[in-house]
């Protein structure tokens, strides 16, 4: 890959209002709700319905009926979350770090069935799992589960 030694300015994001770095790839979203992508496609991370790689920030098609309010870059997935509270996922799904109940590669935004009826507020994304809180301060969590770093046993 191309490796850059200093910053320079990404054309085509009018007015972004939040960012995420992953494992090669990025998100960003705008002040009208629209989320982003771009870099490595591999795993399904961008959203695009490919595992195709662009260089270039692209609008995530699937997400366009929705005001998201932040994105989060995991390793080898992505997430989302919408003004109303809904938590989409895509990208690698092995240890369940989706959140869909299986293991699937995702390439387009999946709204994450588990939370339905959940109003999350705030999202994080690992290397191989994923937490939200919502707007009572109730933590959850999925995804791989190493050394005991989940609370449920």
């Amino acid at each position: 890959g191309l490796n850059l030694h200093s910053p320079y300015l990404v054309e085509g994001l009018p007015n972004v209002s939040a960012i995420s770095a992953g494992h090669r790839h990025n998100l960003a979203l705008n002040a009208a709700g629209v989320v982003y992508s771009w870099g490595s496609g591999v795993g399904g991370k961008l959203g695009h319905g490919s595992e195709l790689s662009t260089c270039r920030p692209e609008p995530i098609q699937a997400l366009k009926s929705f005001r998201m309010c932040q994105v989060e870059a995991g390793a080898n997935h992505s997430m989302a979350l919408a003004e109303n509270g809904s938590v989409f996922s895509w990208g690698a799904g092995d240890g369940g770090r989706l959140g869909h109940d299986d293991e699937m590669l995702q390439a387009r935004p999946k709204l994450i069935s588990g939370l339905r009826g959940v109003h999350v507020q705030k999202l994080s994304a690992g290397s191989r799992h994923s937490v939200a809180a919502d707007h009572k301060g109730n933590l959850y969590e999925w995804g791989t589960c190493e050394d005991r770093h989940h609370a449920k046993p």
